[in-house]
């Protein structure tokens, strides 16, 4: 795989590891994700501009959401993570995909869309603001934009945790170190207003586990931030293994309960 230089930002690991972790967050979060689009309008025949697409885990679900007549391009900077798409999608005719980095590339399209979706992309951009300019640009006059980020500082678990509170503290500094910005979904509302979005809608979660894969999905995320945590010299390898053992054990115990970082859906139209 050639990775972009644009791609040295992102936190978590590509491929197969990545594609798994992202299909679990989606059986997590998309009932909240597709109640927001919903009730901001997204209907059926709608076209949409999927930003970070990545193996295509909620492009299916926004297939089923526009249902006939509608259609979704998609695209990511990971080229692996882009064949694992066309090939999950390739008896579709009505979504394709594209290799772009967005904080690098020039967006070419040979249209506009009803709707583009952002989804935990904007919090591993070094200027999200500009590359929502970028992707509006894109946007049919009274068009939809919603994105769908975090603020890392929401995390929380009971009983008070050594490793997982350790871990959430790396979480949000490897986004930061990375160029990214952990306490993104803080100020998504204020970017779009100031890119003059009009009727603008957030609302925030906090997911919460006793059991179950959200629980599993904890560790997970430490796992898939293994590489980029030892590249950035925050932890020794053996430091690692030690706090991916230990958080594995806290989220096995029955009545641990941990959360997973605040989620922000925002949402805001192009002025007519």
């Amino acid at each position: 795989m050639t990775e972009s230089p644009g791609g040295l930002h992102y936190a978590f690991v590509h491929g197969v590891l990545g594609a798994s972790r992202l299909e679990i967050l989606t059986r997590l979060s998309w009932p909240s994700s597709q109640n927001f689009l919903v009730t901001q309008g997204v209907r059926e025949g709608m076209s949409c501009l999927e930003a970070g697409c990545g193996a295509g885990a909620i492009t299916r679900h926004l297939q089923g959401l526009l249902g006939k007549g509608g259609f979704v391009t998609g695209f990511d900077m990971d080229e692996e993570s882009i064949e694992l798409a066309r090939k999950k999608f390739s008896d579709s005719r009505d979504v394709n995909f594209r290799v772009l980095d967005l904080e690098i590339n020039d967006l070419v399209f040979d249209q506009q869309f009803d709707l583009i979706y952002c989804r935990h992309v904007l919090e591993h951009l070094s200027d999200p603001e500009a590359s929502i300019r970028k992707l509006t640009r894109y946007l049919k006059p009274g068009g939809l934009f919603v994105a769908q980020t975090i603020d890392c500082e929401g995390q929380y678990c009971w009983p008070d945790n050594a490793a997982y509170q350790k871990s959430a503290g790396l979480l949000a500094r490897i986004i930061d170190i990375r160029g990214g910005h952990s306490d993104c979904g803080r100020w998504l509302p204020s970017m779009l207003r100031k890119l003059k979005l009009l009727r603008i809608h957030v609302e925030v979660e906090n997911l919460v586990y006793l059991e179950g894969e959200g629980k599993l999905f904890v560790p997970l995320t430490l796992e898939a931030l293994g590489k980029g945590l030892l590249e950035e010299g925050l932890l020794e390898k053996e430091a690692f293994r030690q706090l991916l053992s230990e958080l594995r054990q806290f989220c096995n115990e029955s009545d641990s309960i941990v959360s997973l970082p605040r989620f922000v859906h925002c949402a805001g139209r192009k002025p007519c």
